[in-house]
């Protein structure tokens, strides 16, 4: 198994984003870190639709979506990055997870989604999985965030998700 949060880290170390927003984002890690070894040790189920990790410097969740969120275009994206935020640090829930997708989905707005999209079907397309890792600082008025699709290997067995 490839180790997820090294390669996220080497990837915002190598990124065009400010120096600042770097030192945001890093201290995302360690709880990424956490959510994907606790997703992996429960058996790393995979699913069609919307895989994501998702982490701040206080929380993390990994949330699955057969679809991105609705009527979510309209939404002030500043006002979707601070739920954002909030919601990855809520109790995972059936309820929480809707809110994160719809937050993530408007953060991340039309060309952010048709960009994760594209990114996923380049990784099916080599036989892994597509996970969406999502790191989201708070800093006032503002959040940092950045998101990128990696890929995994895929389980070997089927697949099981209880609901």
């Amino acid at each position: 198994m490839i180790d997820i949060a090294h390669a996220v880290e080497h990837e915002l170390a190598e990124s065009c984003l400010s120096p600042e927003t770097r030192a945001r984002l890093k201290p995302c890690l360690p709880m990424l870190q956490d959510a994907i070894g606790s997703w992996q040790a429960n058996g790393g189920f995979s699913a069609p639709g919307i895989m994501a990790v998702c982490a701040t410097p206080s929380g993390a969740t990994v949330v699955h979506s057969q679809r991105w969120g609705d009527n979510v275009d309209e939404i002030d994206q500043t006002t979707a990055l601070h739920v954002l935020v909030r919601t990855i640090d809520m109790a995972a829930t059936d309820e929480t997870a809707r809110l994160l997708i719809a937050a993530l989905s408007a953060a991340l707005g039309k060309q952010g989604r048709a960009s994760v999209e594209h990114d996923a079907k380049v990784v099916s397309k080599r036989g892994e999985q597509p996970l969406l890792i999502v790191l989201a600082a708070p800093e006032g008025a503002d959040v940092a965030v950045i998101a990128t699709t990696v890929g995994m290997p895929r389980p070997v067995g089927p697949s099981v998700m209880v609901h």
